[in-house]
């Protein structure tokens, strides 16, 4: 869409205009996931006046970070030039789950984000879809992710091979998986399954536990089992 045509237009489901980052952000950000996604336009004030945004690539990584940590999702930031000024803007996918920032879930009806409510949140509990757990921690707040959180369909977003996918499911049902658990599901070698467990460690879905040898194994980051 032209951004003339916007800038005529007003916020709505899937558009809204934010002077500076702040915490309604990534509510808003969470609300567009939780609906039909959206774009934030940051550095034009809700009267649709053009602020500006002055902005680095290192700021522009670091938010895309914390996006990523606090929501689990990519969001899609590009800088823009309107009328000389930069603006930033900021592509939201809708998403497969429920999308939850600080342990609450947002939602958009017509240009307003609203925390949802009665209905809506028994609708996430029908298809079994525990919360996230935050916790403000290392100056700044984790994101502990509960197993279901990860399907199949999910894993497949994540550019995860087959075995990696075969092996995250395993580790949702028995807890942990050992390398030698590895190669045996999967019929490969150690190395291939080495590299493998690596790229899921990397990509932050498992954790180590242990340095080497027998007693080393891998199990959901964040995941504490009883």
């Amino acid at each position: 869409m032209n951004i003339n045509e916007i800038l005529k237009g007003t916020e709505n489901t899937t558009i809204e205009f934010k002077e500076e980052i702040n915490e309604s952000m990534f509510k808003t950000i969470s609300a567009f996931a939780n609906k039909d996604g959206g774009i934030i336009y940051i550095g034009i004030s809700d009267k649709k006046e053009i602020k500006g945004f002055e902005y680095t690539n290192n700021m522009l990584g670091d938010l895309t970070n914390k996006v990523v940590n606090l929501l689990g999702i990519h969001p899609q930031i590009d800088p823009i030039k309107i009328n000389k000024k930069d603006v930033l803007q900021i592509k939201i996918k809708k998403s497969n789950l429920p999308v939850s920032y600080k342990g609450k879930y947002y939602t958009r009806v017509g240009n307003t984000t609203r925390e949802m409510q009665g209905e809506e949140l028994r609708s996430l509990k029908e298809v079994n879809l525990p919360e996230p757990e935050f916790k403000e921690e290392f100056a700044g707040f984790s994101l502990y992710l509960r197993k279901d959180y990860y399907t199949e369909e999910r894993l497949k977003e994540t550019g995860l091979n087959d075995r990696q996918i075969k092996a995250v499911m395993y580790v949702k049902e028995k807890g942990k998986i050992t390398n030698k658990e590895y190669q045996e599901l999967n019929k490969v070698s150690k190395p291939t399954s080495t590299r493998d467990l690596d790229g899921l460690v990397k990509k932050s879905i498992l954790e180590k536990i242990g340095i080497t040898g027998k007693g080393t194994f891998y199990r959901i980051k964040g995941l504490q089992r009883a």
